[in-house]
């Protein structure tokens, strides 16, 4: 064994008994010397490892880890309540609103009732679905309306919720445009009423089971599609 190996061990197991080592340093006096030196090195720190703590110093590190932790879970729970709160008072925000706008909406007169539909389902205008004279009748038969021919194309027609019940919501093709015949059960209309506002216009009529809407572009032939509705669904009006 040479004095580099001796010295690597002893550094990495200072206090070894191995017997080659033991021998190595019995016949090399630097060995024996750096060994003394290791092993007063190791004495001296274990004497200031052995520092015995301060009585109850543990019971104070895990009594502060404790206070810390308690601390730091009430200031979380503080945020949450706060989130919590601004959500709360948010969602209660936004829902009066809807709820003042919905209540606006549903309590409107029947003519603004009308165009806020057709501004509300505005993608029906451009429907294109052909519609034929049996499917028609499946839409307005629970009026006891029934439909002998198309009055028009028809180019969108379905039952939909209305007021005060479910109605029918039919597109047909004019002359200027898509013309909007609504059919609306439960309301009561004493006489032909006009409706219009920047795009549209038209009129509300009485009907035995409500009302009936027909609205178009401005300056389409309305009385030419009412006649058609006339001619070809019996009791539509």
């Amino acid at each position: 064994m040479n004095c580099l190996e001796y010295r690597r061990l002893m550094t990495i197991e200072p206090g070894s008994r191995d017997p080659e080592l033991l021998e190595h340093a019995g016949k090399c006096a630097a060995c024996a010397t750096f060994n003394a030196r290791l092993q007063r090195f190791e004495h001296n720190l274990g004497q200031t490892l052995a520092v015995e703590a301060p009585e109850g110093l543990e019971s104070r590190i895990l009594l502060r880890q404790s206070v810390k932790a308690s601390r730091a879970r009430r200031a979380w729970n503080q945020r949450i309540y706060a989130v919590a709160a601004t959500m709360l008072l948010t969602v209660g925000v936004v829902s009066g609103w809807m709820l003042t706008k919905y209540t606006q909406r549903v309590q409107a007169p029947l003519d603004q009732l009308v165009l806020n539909h057709i501004h509300d389902e505005e993608g029906h205008l451009h429907e294109r679905n052909d519609v034929q004279l049996a499917e028609l009748n499946q839409v307005v038969n629970r009026f006891g309306v029934r439909a002998d021919a198309l009055p028009a194309q028809v180019n969108f027609a379905h039952p939909c919720p209305m007021r005060k019940d479910k109605g029918a919501h039919l597109v047909l093709a004019g002359k200027q445009g898509p013309v909007t015949v609504l059919i609306i059960p439960g309301e009561q209309v004493r006489e032909r009423t006009a409706v219009r506002d920047e795009r549209f216009e038209g009129y509300i009529l009485p009907t035995r089971y409500g009302a009936l809407a027909i609205i178009g572009e401005h300056g389409e032939q309305l009385e030419e599609i009412q006649r058609a509705l006339v001619t070809t669904m019996r009791n539509v009006t």
